[in-house]
């Protein structure tokens, strides 16, 4: 037979991107470790969020996001996880307490809308750690210093009679 014949070796190598991501509130970490990320706002038709390219992202609105991790050369998108009670209160003292700013930078102020002859705090990390414990006497206004890490951070607010009131706050 007149022609050539060759033979084409092909090494193929493929890189799977590890998409995974867990979620504790609303932290939200991608598993990919050493990768390039963007964090996308899935319901806005996967917007890029700008500045949110860390392995950690932290949410501070309800809704529904994902990561866009570069591994190796590669990209691919997570699936999308949702966070909602961003700013959730559960009140069981009478009145009206306010807690602000929320998201925070570290220092929180809660207005208990009346004076208190006593009122405890306890703060939790996002782990349900205790981490602060301070009572307070014949104030209205607390001034709460949030230290450590960003993330999610319960603050339970008792009063005299062991009624509370629980926040979740932000810390940016």
């Amino acid at each position: 037979i007149n022609g050539c014949d060759s033979l084409v070796t092909l090494n193929l190598t493929i890189i799977n991107v590890n998409t995974e991501v867990s979620s504790l509130g609303p932290v939200i970490t991608a598993s990919a470790v050493g990768a390039l990320y963007q964090w996308l706002d899935c319901n806005n038709e996967f917007l890029p969020l700008i500045g949110e390219t860390s392995q950690v992202f932290t949410a501070f609105e309800n809704g529904d996001y994902a990561v866009e991790i570069t591994e190796g050369g590669c990209v691919d998108t997570s699936l999308c996880v949702t966070v909602y009670g961003i700013n959730v209160v559960e009140n069981s003292i009478s009145g009206e307490m306010i807690l602000y700013p929320n998201p925070t930078d570290g220092i929180v102020t809660i207005d208990a809308g009346a004076y208190y002859p006593e009122i405890r705090l306890k703060l939790y990390n996002e782990n349900g750690k205790l981490i602060k414990s301070v009572g307070y006497h014949n104030t209205r206004l607390l001034n709460v210093k949030i230290e450590g890490p960003k993330g999610v951070y319960i603050v339970e607010v008792y009063d005299t009679n062991e009624k509370k009131v629980v926040f979740k706050v932000i810390k940016r």
